[in-house]
């Protein structure tokens, strides 16, 4: 992708941006920092950004990638807390 948009959004002033939408949470500073040196280094993109694919579940809150449904279990009660009257069974 960063090749293909590398031209592209080049020749605009404004308004483009390329997002790298990863598959997970990145837990080093170091490599995150490494993969932004070597974008900058290695293309001319103006704006780039780098985003974490993640979930959120009133529940259990963050989960890392991305999930229709939360992979935890829910109690009847947790349900309740945050309004959720019918909870669907994986898989249905």
């Amino acid at each position: 992708a960063l090749t293909l948009q590398d031209e592209l959004q080049c020749q605009y002033t404004g308004g483009t941006v390329l997002h790298g939408f990863l598959g997970e949470r990145i837990y080093s500073i170091e490599a995150c920092k490494s993969l932004v040196k070597k974008i900058a280094e290695n293309f001319h993109l103006p704006y780039f950004t780098i985003t974490p694919t993640f979930s959120i579940c009133p529940v259990h809150g963050y989960i890392p990638g991305e999930h229709e449904f939360c992979p935890y279990d829910h109690s009847n009660e947790e349900l309740e807390m945050f309004g959720l009257e019918t909870y669907i069974e994986k898989g249905e």
